[in-house]
């Protein structure tokens, strides 16, 4: 599913200014993987508010929500709000943007998402989550589509594969949908992060 940002006719990019307004990183990481995984289908919990528009909901932090609609068989995300702030004000935008939804246009998801890879310390807590998410749900194809987009932020696989001493196809193969990455592959992967894998005790999820 093509994720796209709303893009008002000012240029403006109302979902854009709120997710890089979030101070807590490891919360707009969770965002943004569940974007990612909205990409390939799952949408996981969301609801109509009516007159187009959709509400992407999520059950940490400050009870964010994202509001989306569909246009095309794609989702073009249109406004973000913390509800218990902003959802009487949010609502009434979000409706407004459902009723002129072609006056705007629409920039990639994942086009922002790989520019805020770039930053090792972005790359770093993303992949934190993302291994987090893993342990709690299994969700190999969450795992291998962040380990693909933090390589291809930091230099693409070609890069990745000659500092990891490996084959632009090995690698390409082992973090594809299909891929199941040996964890030597997944260690060397880290190292050229400059990230190590470590082991502590268990403790509370990641807030």
């Amino acid at each position: 599913m093509d994720v796209k940002i709303f893009r008002t006719v000012q240029g403006q990019e109302p979902f854009t200014d709120w997710l890089l307004s979030l101070r807590n990183k490891i919360e707009q990481a969770r965002i943004r993987q569940r974007l990612d995984r909205v990409s390939a289908g799952n949408l996981g919990d969301y609801k109509t508010v009516g007159d187009g528009v959709f509400e992407l909901r999520f059950l940490f932090g400050a009870g964010y929500r994202v509001y989306f609609g569909f246009v095309e068989g794609r989702i073009f995300f249109c406004w973000v709000g913390e509800i218990k702030q902003l959802k009487i004000a949010t609502l009434k935008k979000q409706k407004h943007i459902g009723r002129n939804i072609n006056m705007g246009n629409f920039r990639d998801f994942r086009a922002l998402n790989l520019s805020l890879l770039r930053e090792p310390e972005d790359a770093n807590v993303y992949l934190q989550v993302a291994l987090e998410e893993y342990e709690n749900t299994g969700d190999t194809d969450a795992l291998l589509s962040v380990l693909r987009d933090v390589t291809e932020a930091q230099g693409g696989m070609t890069q990745m594969a000659q500092k990891i001493n490996r084959s632009r196809q090995s690698l390409y193969k082992a973090l594809s949908p299909k891929g199941n990455p040996r964890l030597d592959t997944f260690l060397l992967l880290l190292h050229a992060l400059g990230l190590r894998l470590a082991i502590e005790p268990q403790r509370a999820t990641l807030k």
